[in-house]
């Protein structure tokens, strides 16, 4: 067994691994500190925080342990605990006994520094201990397959739903931390996440608790819950983002990281009032999904080129437009991925922060506090930036800050609501920017929509696109009708959205129904 100064030695090599794997030195003290407020073991934050995959706390372990591994596909099926053992107890510390050969007994265990876990199996059981390490993934997995989620733990706690606990805060945060619901919002984003589901839905009704989630667009039902489960589902979830379980009146926004099957997943969260309790909306945000590449998101060579030859100019304004959900802020984030490999500094303002990127300075709107989209674009320019993007441009202020950017020779990227590509032109001179100022710093805009793939899940872009070439410019600065710049763009080589959905359909990509409706018959 492990004296004081091995524990100690044995901790410093498991985080000299991780960090060999690319995990930020400064995420030792804040893992630590959240095992020390909440007595939870070190996979399990890390997991929580999103911090690193099961795979690799799994070879930090081998690595600063020396110890063997074993995966879910090896563990054999177990029908009852080892005598002398509890369900409760494997549960808690994470462990699954999983061989016994005479008097040495094999364990699986999700954190294998645990010394007084090993201490207490060997006590309670008398037999000789042997570690492996597993991930946590796959513990759970194998602990639920092995033994009954519908435990005497789970049953004592159901009892307690007792009238009036829905209006105990406290009683509400103290059951939202208990094994049962834990493992049911476990169990809720693994589903959602493993369907590639953008959104989590909990509605509270009379008589049910209806959970919905989003694919590709729609929403698909899952078995309805008792009553009391939304209660206690967005109790849990507002414990995670560190949101105030006491106050059910007013609307709450928040967000936090979790590890779903040793993927990093950042979720953002928003919680109103409802006759029948809070009603709860999750956006799911997968940030390896995140790192997408322009080419595969759909776009036909034209699109794509265009927006590549854009993204290498030095300065200028790229537009992204569409209504909400056509899937802009998708597009923008495969430009940010593309650009963030220059060397070059790289700013972005949002609302919200969908996806971290660790090698991009991103500023979260915050209008209480007096962050805005224009307050904080004028603070970029002192900040000696290469590329601005900024979530929306909303105002007229915002748009004049984006114009100043790129005359003064920065790359903006950002997004307007517009039915149309052309259409932006009139959107930026409502806002008050002059036609020559226009022509001068408009690069080249994308707009966009989302359909429905014809085989399989997911959704591809169609698209229409144009550069601020010489004779468009020209056209812009003479205040030349949006008619006349249509038929420039045609000329340059731009089809319309309805065409690019034609053509992606002809092609058997998509039906043709949905592109009718996405982007109209007109």
């Amino acid at each position: 067994m492990f004296s004081t100064l091995d524990e100690q030695k044995s901790l410093d090599s498991f985080w000299g691994a991780l960090l060999s794997e690319g995990l930020e030195a400064s995420a030792r003290t804040r893992v630590e500190r959240v095992c020390a407020e909440t007595g939870a073991s070190l996979p399990v934050v890390i997991a929580q925080l999103g911090l690193s995959p099961d795979s690799t706390v799994v070879k930090a372990y081998q690595n600063a342990l020396g110890l063997g591994s074993i995966t879910l596909t090896n563990l054999p099926d177990i029908e009852q605990p080892v005598e002398g053992m509890s369900i409760a107890y494997l549960r808690t510390r994470k462990i699954f006994p999983f061989e016994q050969v005479g008097d040495k007994l094999s364990v699986a265990m999700v954190d294998p520094l645990d010394t007084d876990a090993l201490i207490g199996i060997g006590f309670a059981t008398g037999l000789n201990i042997e570690p492996a390490v597993i991930a946590l993934t796959d513990w759970q997995t194998a602990f639920d397959r092995a033994y009954s989620s519908e435990t005497e733990e789970d049953a004592d706690s159901a009892a307690r739903f007792g009238a009036g606990w829905a209006d105990d805060a406290q009683r509400l945060k103290d059951l939202s931390n208990e094994a049962p619901i834990v493992r049911k919002v476990d169990r809720l984003l693994t589903e959602a996440v493993d369907k590639g589901a953008t959104d989590i839905h909990v509605e509270p009704a009379p008589n049910i608790t209806r959970i919905r989630i989003r694919i590709d667009g729609a929403l698909q039902t899952l078995p309805d819950e008792s009553p009391e489960v939304a209660a206690l589902l967005v109790s849990r979830v507002k414990v995670l983002c560190d949101m105030d379980v006491a106050d059910r009146r007013r609307p709450q926004d928040g967000r936090t990281s979790v590890a779903v099957r040793g993927r990093p997943i950042d979720l953002r969260v928003s919680t109103v009032p409802t006759a029948y309790g809070e009603s709860m909306a999750i956006r799911i945000l997968d940030r390896a999904a995140s790192m997408l590449d322009l080419s595969t998101l759909g776009f036909s060579d034209y699109d794509k080129e265009l927006i590549e030859t854009v993204l290498k100019t030095p300065k200028g304004i790229f537009l992204v437009t569409g209504p909400t959900g056509s899937g802009k802020t998708t597009t923008l984030y495969a430009a940010l991925n593309k650009l963030r490999q220059t060397q070059r500094k790289i700013l972005t303002v949002e609302d919200p922060i969908e996806y971290f990127f660790e090698d991009i300075n991103q500023v979260q709107v915050n209008e209480a506090a007096g962050v805005t989209f224009a307050t904080t674009l004028r603070s970029f320019l002192r900040q000696d930036p290469d590329i601005l993007m900024v979530g929306e441009i909303r105002d007229a202020e915002t748009a004049r800050i984006a114009v100043q950017a790129a005359l003064t020779g920065h790359l903006v990227l950002s997004t307007l609501h517009t039915n149309d590509a052309i259409s932006s032109i009139a959107r930026l001179k409502d806002m008050g920017i002059e036609d020559y100022l226009i022509a001068a710093t408009l690069s080249g805009v994308t707009a966009q929509r989302l359909v429905r793939k014809k085989d399989g899940k997911g959704r591809t872009v169609i698209a229409e696109s144009f550069l601020c070439a010489p004779k468009i410019a020209k056209a812009i600065r003479s205040g030349a009708s949006e008619g006349d710049i249509v038929k420039l763009a045609r000329k340059q080589g731009m089809v319309s959205l309805r065409q690019d959905g034609e053509a992606k359909a002809k092609a058997d990509k998509v039906n043709l129904d949905d592109v009718y409706v996405a982007a109209g018959q007109n």
